[in-house]
């Protein structure tokens, strides 16, 4: 029996009623709402009286104004989430603020779970029952996530509406703990919680807020319990429900880039969190110095093991002596940054940031290593050799050579940008004019990813017609195509092609990465499985140096698109070539973040088989991510770092012990080279079986490029592979870099011919390169 819910009036309407009544609403135009208010009001005539209710709700109610008419427009433009009944499953509830509710949902299209927010059941069960300003302000803070792009900020993936006319949208869930919790146990001398590690945190809260103000974003609600540290160590700023952007000429900056979609000013509401919010605040005084405020109010938490005694009518108070005590330079920050007039205050939060960062290197001590790789270098989990290939066996093996005898000799001076083709072209095979007459309208590009295979391996019509199905799923639960706006090309590759978009509903730039044919037949079909495979892998790789996909769908020419955050710093390619090896202390960094997500990947049992400075993204932040899993496969995980990643082949979720045999499904075949021969390692450009230890010679070899420089060049792809396969890169001091025996040692033992003398994992890499870089 359906449930039924009160009218805005008090009428009752049954649960079908009200879905069909906001049906009407959200798919026409207010016209032609009474017609079927009396259609529904017929079928179901106990509903007559709590319809016509709702009606004039939307008519000369709440609703009937402004503000209530914007609303119904900017839900109109949004997607139905009753596809969630489909996509998503309920895991848990997190728990409810004064505005939102927050659950963790799993994904059951991209298999991953993500924190999904909603209007809170307290301000009512359906739209009607919502204040209008509620809805306005909770459609703000999705709108204002989706533009934050900062690391400390959750990367917001899509916004729908549900059945009943209440808005949600979807974000990165952030498992870990909150601040709140972590400064219990540090009073509780907890040694995993140190006051310089705390007040660390506090520093990347002022960086994020630092960005946001730049935007002409408030926060207006930073307390502990909205502060996240992940699994990672990464610090996320949450809830973002009472932040405030100003549309056109902002106090902070003219220039900000956050536009809302509103039409008019909401009205300003004193609210916040007594003890961390200023007095000024309560009364709708609203500017920077609040956020500086309400650090400095979690500073004193730290210092005195208390919040402050504020109030909405505190009108002075003095920060005790204790806190100087336990931190003279904190203490320092803290007295100023809580100071009641504002203008007594850091004039910004980049003040406070620079006063917090001196404070914490006064004393000389460095930061402790922290999360799983901290773990690891600590010897808390054993260090684990991965099974390695060793490439001199693999050498002798006469068949291999053999056939990379005859691949090289079908075209010897064949280009890389000639192999940069889908997998059914590039292929020993390929002796026809369609493989010479795509070579010549190629462009070259020594640093393509490319995929070469031996042995006829076609796709049967019923594993085309299953990827057929999979992409109509992905059609009908997916991101809705309607409100994107295409753009410029922003690269291609042999399988893949990146287009630039704006999500016009979000006000937000994306990266759209598509398959490089339309054709509908085993080519087009395997291309959209590979990219189906890349956008759930990268998915369930939930790390914050891996960069995640915001979701699926199908554009109007039937093709699969993943739709990406847009990076605004470039790739480490780019800064290589601007920075050149004299600021490597400021390159390697960004490498040392890559490689910890790829350390994440490895025990996660996913190996990436193309690290290079191209597929290394860097944002404006300092921030750095690891893209471009195309050529990704599955290996076994480390089942201590829980269930191993699975992709959808044939209906069902599948890892690498279902995958493992299927020959049509996976990379075995015969033969086959995968990679970019630039940064290939040995045992990739003969062929051979790539491992853990194959992804870390790729990251020695964009170690050694950010260091001196250097990498494989060449126009022939041939060469490069016999280089790749035959020559051992030098180390920088051959090269005469003289980068300090440790730096030196990391490139040595990273670029060692045979796999097994490697690090075997990307783990080991990262520990070695932390203690190279502190030195």
């Amino acid at each position: 029996m359906e449930g039924s819910s009160s009218g805005f009036f008090g009428g009752p309407v049954s649960e079908g009623g009200l879905r069909g009544f906001y049906a009407a609403l959200l798919a026409g135009e207010r016209a032609t709402l009474p017609n079927e208010v009396m259609r529904l009001a017929a079928e179901t005539p106990a509903d007559a009286i709590g319809l016509q209710e709702l009606q004039q709700c939307f008519d000369s109610g709440a609703y009937s104004g402004t503000g209530g008419r914007e609303v119904v427009a900017r839900l109109r433009a949004m997607q139905s989430i009753e596809r969630h009944l489909e996509r998503y499953e309920l895991v848990e509830y997190l728990g409810a603020g004064g505005f939102g509710s927050v659950h963790v949902l799993r994904d059951r299209l991209l298999r991953r779970k993500v924190a999904c927010k909603t209007v809170s059941g307290k301000l009512g069960s359906h739209l009607a029952e919502i204040d209008p300003e509620h809805m306005l302000r909770f459609l703000d803070e999705a709108e204002i996530l989706a533009q934050l792009r900062h690391p400390s900020i959750p990367l917001l993936h899509d916004l729908g509406v549900d059945p009943v006319g209440v808005p949600c949208f979807t974000m990165r869930y952030v498992r870990g703990s909150n601040f709140h919790d972590l400064l219990r146990a540090h009073l509780q001398g907890d040694p995993a919680w140190p006051l310089r590690r705390m007040a660390g945190i506090l520093v990347d809260v002022a960086k994020a807020m630092e960005y946001a103000h730049a935007q002409s974003v408030l926060h207006l609600d930073l307390k502990p319990a909205n502060i996240c540290i992940g699994r990672f160590g990464e610090v996320s700023v949450l809830d973002w429900g009472l932040a405030r952007a100003h549309r056109e000429h902002s106090q902070l900056n003219s220039q900000a880039e956050v536009v809302l979609a509103r039409k008019h000013d909401l009205p300003q509401v004193g609210r916040g969190s007594p003890g961390y919010s200023s007095p000024e605040q309560f009364k709708e005084d609203f500017h920077v110095g609040c956020d500086v405020f309400a650090i400095g109010a979690m500073l004193h938490h730290l210092l005195l093991g208390k919040q402050p005694p504020i109030g909405r009518d505190t009108t002075s108070y003095a920060v005790p002596r204790e806190a100087w005590v336990k931190h003279a330079g904190l203490g320092d920050a803290c007295a100023k940054a809580m100071a009641i007039a504002p203008h007594r205050r850091h004039s910004d939060m980049r003040a406070l940031r620079e006063d917090l960062e001196a404070a914490l290197g006064n004393d000389g001590k460095a930061a402790p290593k922290f999360g799983w790789i901290g773990k690891l270098s600590r010897g808390i989990w054993p260090r684990k050799r991965a099974a390695a290939t060793d490439v001199a066996e693999i050498l002798q093996d006469k068949e291999i050579a053999r056939r990379l005898r005859a691949w090289r000799g079908d075209a010897p001076d064949l280009t890389l940008a000639a192999l940069d083709l889908p997998p059914r072209i590039a292929t020993t095979e390929a002796k026809d004019d369609e493989f010479r007459n795509v070579e010549a309208s190629l462009p070259q590009d020594a640093c393509a990813s490319w995929f070469a295979e031996s042995g006829a391996r076609t796709w049967a019509s019923a594993d085309v017609a299953a990827v057929r199905q999979r992409l109509a799923q992905v059609a009908r639960l997916g991101m809705d195509p309607s409100h994107l706006a295409l753009g410029s090309l922003l690269g291609k590759g042999g399988m893949a092609r990146v287009q630039s978009a704006k999500d016009t509903r979000l006000q937000r730039q994306l990266a759209l990465k598509m398959p490089i044919t339309d054709d509908d037949g085993g080519v087009g079909a395997r291309l959209q499985q590979a990219l189906l495979d890349e956008a759930q892998i990268a998915a369930q790789l939930d790390h914050p140096s891996i960069l995640a996909p915001h979701d699926l769908l199908v554009g109007r020419d039937g093709r699969l698109l993943v739709a990406f955050p847009m990076m605004g710093g470039g790739d480490l390619a780019r800064l290589i070539a601007e920075l050149g090896p004299a600021r490597w202390r400021a390159l390697a960094p960004l490498l040392l973040q890559a490689a910890r997500g790829l350390a994440y990947a490895h025990e996660k049992g996913v190996l990436h088989r193309d690290v290079k400075p191209l597929n290394i993204l860097v944002g404006r932040h300092g921030d750095a991510y690891l893209g471009d899993w195309g050529l990704a496969t599955l290996t076994d995980a480390d089942q201590s770092m829980g269930s191993s990643v699975r992709v959808d082949r044939d209906g069902q979720f599948r890892g690498a012990s279902d995958l493992e045999g299927s020959g049509k499904h996976t990379d075995g075949g015969d033969f086959s080279i995968a990679g970019t021969p630039a940064y290939m390692a040995p045992e990739q450009a003969i062929g051979a079986p790539a491992s853990r230890a194959t992804d870390v010679h790729g990251l020695g070899l964009v170690l050694l490029e950010v260091l001196t420089g250097w990498r494989r060049r060449s126009d022939s792809g041939a060469e490069l592979l016999r280089a790749a396969a035959e020559v051992r890169p030098p180390t920088p001091r051959e090269l005469g870099v003289d980068v300090g025996p440790a730096m030196d040692e990391v490139c040595k033992r990273s670029l060692q011919p045979l796999a097994a003398d490697r690090y075997p994992s990307a783990g080991e890499f990262v520990v070695a390169l932390e203690d190279a870089l502190a030195r």
